[in-house]
């Protein structure tokens, strides 16, 4: 059972079949009915939840999933500082007060299913933090809504021709550069057809 204050993950099916994920604390516990328990329950039937960016909604307990399940939350500075260059002194700042104060980063955050990641130190790390990770990865799924219809219909335009010139991009460049940009984002026969194509071209290349 989820306590007052836990942080969940709920998903929506919403117009033509996508699905999304939403992140919110659990506010307060619903009987079946909508109505407040008196009392603490054992076993609660539903929760009213405060979403960090939708509206309130009660959802009951079963389509609840603790949100610490898609993310992983690194203290390990060797670690979080694994990719950092000479352009950042070879460790990562803070993403919330770098420009003020250049503090490191004490803490990563990854959103598993995107792999989109946050770098903070511990002052400015707050639980929350995994919510306006799991949104940025919603903002950038309804962002390519059409790209992603697109793909489902017709999974080949993703292995279209390659524009040779020297300025232009064809359709099938831009859907190939929007995968590379949001793989977790490509339908999965596209996903397939994707990956064929970049074996077929490899092995040219090599040839």
């Amino acid at each position: 059972m989820f306590s007052i204050g836990d942080m969940v993950r709920f998903e929506i099916e919403v117009d033509d079949g996508l699905t999304e994920r939403h992140y919110a604390t659990v506010d307060q516990y619903r009987k079946r009915d909508g109505n407040c328990y008196r009392s603490k329950p054992a076993n609660p039937f539903a929760a009213f939840l405060e979403p960090e960016h939708t509206h309130r909604r009660v959802l009951p307990m079963a389509r609840l999933t603790p949100a610490v399940d898609d993310f992983e939350v690194i203290n390990d500075r060797s670690v979080i500082n694994k990719d950092a260059g000479s352009w950042t002194d070879y460790y990562y700042k803070c993403l919330r007060c770098a420009s003020f104060t250049y503090r490191a980063a004490d803490v990563m955050a990854i959103h598993k299913q995107s792999n989109l990641r946050i770098r903070l130190c511990d002052e400015c790390w707050k639980p929350y933090e995994l919510a306006l990770l799991g949104h940025q990865a919603l903002t950038y799924q309804r962002l390519s809504k059409n790209t992603i219809l697109e793909l489902r219909a017709a999974p080949e335009l993703i292995t279209g021709p390659v524009d040779t010139s020297a300025y232009g991009k064809s359709e099938a460049d831009t859907y190939r550069e929007w995968a590379d940009a949001f793989p977790w984002l490509v339908p999965g026969p596209a996903g397939e057809l994707y990956a064929q194509w970049k074996e077929q071209r490899s092995a040219c290349t090599a040839a």
